[in-house]
């Protein structure tokens, strides 16, 4: 079921399939810790968060906490155990951060970095915590630093690493250095087609509607918004709408909401 939610033209009707298998498999591994289930935990508090719906939050910590008390218990020396450990504490820092609880956010990532590099994996440890350190601190060295120095080969990862650089770049109205990475950006994006998950390409809309109003290309701005605008009222992705309503008011573009 990992990838199943790209299909979907609902969250909200796969989080209620996550939840039934979840209860049917909650029985059957109730003697042990399941790696398997935590990866369910952690895949339906992900749908959850994305719906950006805060007062279904509390939900999705539940999950996660049932999450990282099974990881906390394994002790798998893989890769995979180390992303799945990675990502169940970025989507908890995520929770504490939409209820303004900055510093348990940013503990959150910091203490799961430190027990990784305890635990002294020879697997690389995702990116996924550090970016999330960016977020909360604001400090530029962070994203720039990840960019210089990360040694992923996920194509995802390395989507998620340039699309937080351009970001900044658009924030500091740096046209020249947003131009050369959206072209870095576009080529991830075809490597990955379908496997982007929708969520993330009306996220880069979104960007892409900020970036060309940055150049003075406004046609094409207005096309990126309401690209966006239209993927976030199908998939009914309210967080990430809201963020856009915002960007709108420097944009002043007409709103068709469907």
């Amino acid at each position: 079921m990992q990838r199943d939610y790209l299909t979907y033209a609902s969250y909200e009707k796969l989080i209620k399939i996550y939840e039934f298998h979840i209860s049917k498999y909650e029985v059957q591994t109730e003697n042990y810790y399941s790696f398997e289930m935590a990866k369910l935990y952690k895949q339906v508090a992900y749908l959850i968060i994305n719906t950006g719906n805060i007062e279904k939050f509390k939900e999705a910590e539940s999950y996660l906490e049932k999450a990282i008390n099974i990881v906390e218990n394994l002790f798998y020396a893989s890769q995979d155990y180390v992303e799945l450990y990675c990502g169940i504490y970025y989507l908890y820092s995520i929770v504490f951060e939409h209820r303004g609880n900055i510093e348990k956010a940013y503990r959150i990532c910091v203490d799961a970095i430190h027990d990784i590099s305890k635990k002294k994996y020879i697997f690389n440890s995702s990116d996924t915590l550090t970016r999330q350190l960016y977020l909360l601190t604001k400090d530029k060295d962070i994203i720039i630093d990840i960019n210089k120095t990360s040694t992923t080969t996920d194509l995802f990862e390395m989507f998620q690493n340039k699309r937080r650089l351009f970001q900044f770049y658009l924030q500091m109205n740096d046209s020249k250095n947003a131009t050369e990475l959206q072209k870095e950006l576009e080529t991830i994006i075809r490597l990955l087609g379908k496997k982007l998950d929708k969520i993330y390409v009306g996220m880069y809309y979104k960007d892409m509607a900020k970036y060309y109003f940055l150049t003075k290309e406004y046609d094409l701005s207005k096309s990126y918004f309401k690209r966006a605008m239209s993927l976030f009222n199908s998939f009914k992705f309210e967080g990430q709408k809201k963020m856009l309503l915002l960007d709108n008011e420097q944009y002043r573009y007409e709103i068709i909401d469907t």
